[in-house]
């Protein structure tokens, strides 16, 4: 209403219609289709704008927006709100529309709505500039309609304005600016939260009454138009990439969105307008208190949290002084507190002082009160980060239950109760129950809030993320793909969820097997994270690392070790030498230079950085306690198998006491124990140890899994060594059809099993069905691997050794002779196996009467060992004494 017979003009309100219209109808903004903003530019009677409210209130289905514009009338007696029409008349509210009534036409049981927007460009006296509005005190807190957000111009003890030679009215044109530029930092759409701390930041630089905002189940989640200006990094990911052994949670707590720094100039204007208000109206007086409310806020949404968390804390003291400790804005105080000391990582303490605030706003305002289900919210979500998901767990479900019953399954907060709840479900390794969780929630958000809202989104993101984690790599991968074309439409290709889900998508295509894929993935993700971050931000460090993760398990070793050499001196020079990532990368950097054969390297690096990891995480960190298990593997690779089980067998108890005996870890541990014990020469005590493991691993992990077949496999194994070949025969072929009943035949540790189940028969004596299984085999191989791989040529060599010693010694010979040519090819006339095969060769045609021709071969090839290995080298001098043997024999053959 902008022109009145009694009361003040207001021409700049005519201008805020026009200016909103223009905006929401504008595609870029909202896109509302014309026929659906109406706008009652001068309504004479309550009839007129009751029943425009009412009709739009039937129409809509998704939000409703009102928004009102003029003078604030009140009732002398009651204090209630009126509207004034251009026929109000001053102290006679009856000639106004009161407000009851249109919150009841906003509530009408025929509306279709499921959010609603009240905006309220009123105010509470008539001082200041000219052309003043009134209204009536804590207009917002009456004025809140259940279901919806309130946003006013005014405050208790606030005038809004109408500054003169100004298009818009104070607050209105902040809205409208606000709208049209968009809120660097906020969330794209743009929600009530966002939009109220940044008229209330923008308003207070320019030392204007400031604006509130009530919400009541809605609360200041509800959308109200795109992010213009949506190009800044979020603060909080919904699901920050993960290296490996780091995986930064997701979740979301009911506060302000994330918002810009503030620049020094608007800083110093701030803290002068909050040092004035204090000197003018004394340091207890709302005003006063409302403003350094507002400083705080500014800090903590800022990214400075731990000096946010001070403010609110003597905040809090100030207002219970002044106000009394029951006072809503004191508990507004200490909700604050906590919440930015949760975010400055005092999630432990945060939670105590939720927990008691819980109580006092139970009891105060009552249990189902919003605020009373706002800190229960994040009572609970931060007893999650502080480690203790049990609990956070069921606070989670019960709150999700009352919020149900209270707001309706559909609520925003409702909503955002079970997605933090599948998450610490997800947390505390209940992958597949939050997979579960997250798949029905995604449902709901899609039907609740549109296919394109970002809680539709987090909710996909995070349902692909825990069916990654419950073993499900290659369908979680499928949902990300089809998830990044649709952040790519709705938030652009550069938008940072684009690119985090990129990054997700590739790192389960990578844990699927599809290594070189993800590879290629990540090489791409690193150069558009140079680009749009710079190449030392962290999601650019991060990119990299599991771009050179992933090219090493694709097997290019020697390029991945050069990668992550180069990534840790920029993550020291960036992050520093004892930054969680920059352990990480010099973690896996040994770990590839120990799978490229380089074990002895790889052991001293681990070695070193078991050293930094206790120093830096304490020695019972899941992370030191991985490199501690990598690093004694890698001394037993190296040959050093008796030190690797001493520091097994400490890693097994230390593993027990934190973790518990039937915990994967320790029974990894507890395996590679007994492994090394048996290379050690330990045969009987590593088979004591293995056969106890099977029966643990077989409890509690099934007599299925692949650990439980794995040690099997490997007690079976040292069996043998002990010289129990029939009983590791025996087991094997056991094995062997378990593997292939499991893994079909042609699988890696199918045929790996068969192999050794044809050696151990034929070490105990069944030599021609040794022979038969081997040739068989060697087929199979030759298919499944081709012919030249180092296992193919492997089963040729046991099977061509068999017939040997099954008295088939020339066909024996002629398979090693092409055998040898083969090795030599492949591997190398100087690699271990090929000498190895030469000298069986030269064995066998000795024994089968070609002693001369042996004994020239056994010669050459003494000569090699000793060029290679050394004159001192057990298999050098075998291979003398083989040749002397049949030069011997050769000798008197002749004569």
């Amino acid at each position: 209403m902008h022109a009145y017979s009694s009361l003040p003009d207001l021409p700049a309100v005519a201008s805020n219609l026009e200016g909103l219209r223009e905006l929401l109808t504008d595609p870029a903004v909202w896109g509302l289709p014309a026929d659906q903003c109406r706008v009652l530019s001068q309504p004479h009677t309550v009839r007129e704008v009751l029943g425009a409210v009412r009709e739009a209130a039937g129409r809509a289905r998704d939000t409703l927006l009102v928004y009102y514009a003029g003078h604030g009338l009140t009732d002398l007696h009651s204090e209630e709100l009126y509207l004034a029409l251009p026929d109000s008349e001053s102290e006679q509210e009856w000639t106004a529309l009161r407000y009851e009534y249109l919150r009841r036409a906003v509530r009408d049981p025929s509306a279709g709505a499921r959010r609603t927007v009240v905006i309220l460009d009123c105010c509470y006296s008539g001082r200041a500039l000219a052309g003043p509005m009134s209204a009536s005190a804590q207009v917002a807190d009456y004025a809140v309609v259940e279901g919806t957000c309130v946003l006013t111009a005014s405050a208790e003890t606030r005038a809004a304005l109408s500054p003169p030679g100004e298009t818009y009215t104070a607050f209105s044109g902040e809205l409208i600016a606000a709208l049209a530029d968009g809120i660097p930092g906020a969330p794209d759409p743009i929600d009530m939260d966002s939009l109220y701390r940044h008229l209330h930041r923008a308003l207070a630089a320019k030392s204007r009454p400031l604006p509130q905002q009530r919400n009541r189940n809605t609360g200041g989640l509800i959308a109200l138009a795109r992010n213009r200006a949506a190009t800044t990094p979020p603060e909080h990911d919904p699901l920050p990439p993960r290296t490996p052994g780091a995986a930064p949670p997701e979740t979301s707590q009911e506060s302000g969105a994330a918002t810009r720094d503030r620049p020094p100039e608007e800083s110093r204007l701030l803290e002068e307008f909050a040092r004035a208000r204090a000197r003018a109206l004394g340091a207890a007086h709302a005003q006063t208190l409302d403003t350094r409310r507002s400083d705080a806020h500014d800090l903590g949404e800022a990214g400075q949290h731990a000096e946010a968390a001070r403010l609110f804390m003597q905040l809090a003291e100030d207002c219970t002084r002044a106000l009394g400790a029951n006072h809503p804005d004191t508990l507004d105080a200490r909700h604050h507190h906590a919440r930015y000391l949760g975010d400055a990582g005092e999630r432990a303490e945060a939670a105590q002082l939720l927990e008691q605030l819980v109580e006092d706003r139970t009891r105060v305002l009552g249990p189902d009160h919003p605020d009373t289900l706002l800190t229960r919210h994040n009572h609970a979500h931060d007893l999650g980060e502080a480690g203790q998901r049990r609990q956070a767990i069921e606070l989670q479900e019960q709150l999700t239950q009352d919020r149900t019953r209270v707001l309706g399954p559909d609520h925003p907060d409702t909503l955002l109760t079970r997605h933090n709840h599948a998450y610490n479900l997800g947390e505390a390794g209940h992958h597949a129950q939050a997979a579960e969780l997250f798949e029905q929630l995604t449902e709901d958000c899609i039907r609740a809030l549109g296919p394109d809202h970002s809680r539709a989104l987090d909710a996909r993101q995070n349902h692909a993320r825990y069916l990654g984690d419950a073993g499900q790599r290659r369908k979680a991968a499928e949902l990300l793909e089809q998830l990044i074309h649709d952040r790519t439409r709705v938030l652009g290709p550069d938008h940072p969820y684009t690119l985090l889900t990129r990054h997700n998508h590739a790192y389960n295509l990578g844990h699927a097997g599809q290594r070189r894929e993800a590879a290629q993935l990540f090489e791409q993700l690193v150069q558009d994270h140079t680009r749009l971050l710079g190449p030392d931000h962290l999601r650019t460090l991060g990119a990299r690392h599991e771009h050179a993760y992933n090219l090493g398990e694709a097997g290019q070793r020697p390029q991945a070790t050069g990668l992550l050499e180069r990534l840790i001196q920029d993550r020291i020079r960036v992050l520093g030498p004892d930054h969680p990532q920059t352990l990480n990368s010099r973690h896996d950097h040994a770990y590839n230079l120990g799978e490229d054969g380089q074990c002895a390297h790889a052991a001293r690096l681990f070695g070193q950085l078991v050293h930094d990891r206790a120093r830096v995480l304490g020695l019972d960190h899941p992370h030191t306690l991985n490199t501690r298990h990598n690093h004694a593997s890698y001394l037993g690779a190296a040959g050093r198998h008796a030190e690797a089980a001493q520091l097994f067998e400490q890693l097994v108890q230390d593993r027990t006491r934190l973790l518990g005996p039937a915990h994967p870890d320790t029974l990894g541990a507890r395996h590679d124990h007994a492994y090394n014990l048996g290379e050690a020469g330990q045969r009987q005590q590593a088979t004591e140890l293995q056969e106890q493991l099977t029966q643990d691993r077989t409890r509690a992990l099934g007599p299925d899994h692949p650990d439980t077949l794995n040690t099997r496999h490997n007690h079976a194994l040292n069996l043998g060594h002990a010289g129990q070949h029939a009983e590791a025969a025996r087991l094997l072929e056991r094995l062997s059809q378990d593997r292939t009943r499991l893994l079909g035949l042609d699988h890696p540790h199918t045929l790996g099993a068969r192999h050794d189940h044809a050696y151990h028969l034929g070490e105990a004596g069944q030599r021609r069905q040794a022979t038969e299984l081997q040739e068989q085999l060697t087929q199979d191989r030759t298919r499944a691997l081709g012919p030249d791989h180092p296992d193919t040529l492997n089963t040729r060599h046991n099977h061509a050794y068999n017939l040997g010693e099954n008295g088939r010694r020339r066909n024996a010979a002629r398979l090693l002779e092409q055998l040898a040519e083969d090795c030599s090819r492949v591997l190398g006339p100087d690699h271990p196996d090929t000498l190895s095969i030469r000298h069986n060769h030269a064995y066998n045609l000795g024994e089968a009467g070609r002693r001369a021709t042996a004994a020239r071969l056994l010669l050459q090839l003494t000569q090699d060992l000793t060029r290679v290995l050394g004159s001192g080298h057990p298999y050098t001098l075998s291979a003398g004494r083989d040749h002397a043997y049949y030069a011997q024999r050769a000798q008197r053959w002749r004569l």
